[in-house]
C-alpha cells in the first residue's frame, strides 16, 4: 500500500489525465451529483474542503512510464459511512486489476483512519469486477433493481404523504426495522436501533402517517433535472403502494425530466405498482459493504509504582493510558 497516498495538489496531473478513463461505481451519484473527479478531489482537499469527498492516488514506476490510478469516495452526512463512487483507470487498461486491488485496500485504510466504519459500493451487473471487491473485504448483502420514468406526467396526489420532520425519525426507523431483513440491518449497522437508516438519507423526505404510526416513507434526491426515489411501506399496507407512488410523483419539482426509483430485492411488492405507473426496468445492481476496523481510544487503569520510605500500606493510584485497538 506504499504506492497509495491521499490526494495532494501534486496529484492534479494524474486525476486530470485519468478522470475520463475512470469507472463510475454508483449510478445515483453519477446521475444526480455529477462533477468531475478532479474538482471533487479539490473540494475535499485542505483549505478548499467544501464537499465530503475522499480521494486516494496510486502511483509507482513502470517499464514504460508511471503506473497510476485513483479511487474516490463520498462521505455520508454522519461521516461514519462512505460510498465508493469511482475508480481509475478503466478495467481494460494494463494492470488495472492490480491497481484496483491496491486502491481498494488503500481507500479502506484511509477511511478507517478518518473514523469511517462502513464503506458501501453499488456495482452494476454490467461491471465484471465483483471478485475484486469480494477479495478486498466487501460483502454482498442485497440487490437493487432500478426503474426509470421519462416525461413526468402532470398529476394530482391522493393526499397520503406529508413532509417529514425530525419527529418522524424514530417512526421511520421502526418502519425500516419492520420490513428489512436482519442480515441487511446488520450490514448497515442498524440491527438494534430505531434510528433513521442511512440509505434513505435524501434531499426531501415524505411520510404517510396514520395515528402515531408511519406506514410509508419516500426519500427523494434531486439533481441535474432528475429525481431518484426510494420507498419504505409497511407490508400490511402494501395494497396502497400505487397511491403512495402517485402521491410521491405529485410532490416532485415541475422541471423534473426523468425519475429513477430503486427497489431492493426484498421489496418485490413495489415492482408491479411501479410498472403500472409507467416505470420501466433499466438495470440491476449489487450492494456491498466493507466493515472497517477503526481506532478507538479507551481508558485503562494500572497501579503506579510507589517508592516507600518506611513500611506502610501501599496505596495504588490510577493512571490513564491511551490504548489504540
Amino acid at each position: 500500500m506504499e504506492s497509495v497516498r491521499p490526494f495532494g495538489l501534486q496529484h492534479i496531473p494524474i486525476l486530470y489525465r485519468l478522470q475520463d478513463d475512470s469507472t463510475v461505481l454508483d449510478m445515483e451519484h453519477a446521475l444526480m451529483r455529477a462533477r468531475s473527479p478532479l474538482w471533487a478531489a479539490l473540494l475535499g482537499h485542505g483549505s478548499l474542503a467544501e464537499g465530503p469527498f475522499c480521494t486516494v492516488v496510486f502511483s509507482e514506476p513502470g517499464d514504460v512510464g508511471a503506473v497510476q490510478g485513483f479511487a474516490q469516495a463520498r462521505l455520508r452526512p454522519a461521516a461514519e459511512e462512505a460510498d465508493l463512487v469511482r475508480l481509475a483507470p478503466s478495467l481494460d487498461a494494463p494492470e488495472a486489476e492490480r491497481i484496483w486491488r491496491s486502491l481498494l485496500a488503500g481507500m479502506a485504510a484511509h477511511l478507517a483512519h478518518l473514523g469511517v466504519q462502513r464503506v458501501f459500493v453499488r456495482l452494476s451487473d454490467e461491471l465484471e469486477a465483483a471478485h475484486l471487491f469480494l477479495d478486498n473485504g466487501f460483502v454482498l448483502y442485497t440487490r437493487e433493481d432500478v426503474f426509470q420514468l421519462r416525461d413526468l406526467p402532470a398529476q394530482s396526489g391522493v393526499g397520503l404523504l406529508q413532509p417529514a420532520d425530525e419527529d418522524c425519525r424514530w417512526g421511520v426507523g421502526r418502519l425500516y426495522a419492520a420490513i428489512t431483513p436482519k442480515a441487511v440491518r446488520l450490514a448497515e449497522g442498524l440491527a438494534n436501533t430505531s434510528s433513521s437508516p442511512g440509505f434513505v438519507a435524501c434531499d426531501a423526505s415524505y411520510v404517510w402517517k396514520q395515528g402515531g404510526d408511519i406506514l410509508a416513507h419516500v426519500g427523494v434526491g434531486h439533481g441535474g433535472g432528475a429525481c431518484w426515489l426510494r420507498m419504505l411501506i409497511h407490508p400490511d399496507h402494501a395494497d396502497r403502494a400505487a397511491d403512495v407512488i402517485r402521491d410521491a410523483l405529485a410532490h416532485l419539482p415541475r422541471h423534473t425530466r426523468t425519475v429513477f426509483w430503486s427497489v431492493r430485492a426484498y421489496q418485490v411488492n413495489l415492482r408491479g405498482p411501479l410498472q403500472d405507473a409507467g416505470f420501466r426496468f433499466v438495470t440491476s445492481q449489487s450492494v456491498l459493504v466493507r466493515q472497517n476496523a477503526v481506532l478507538v481510544r479507551e481508558a485503562q487503569t494500572a497501579p503506579a509504582m510507589a517508592f516507600e520510605k518506611r513500611a506502610e500500606a501501599r496505596t495504588p493510584t490510577a493512571a490513564r493510558h491511551d490504548v489504540w485497538t
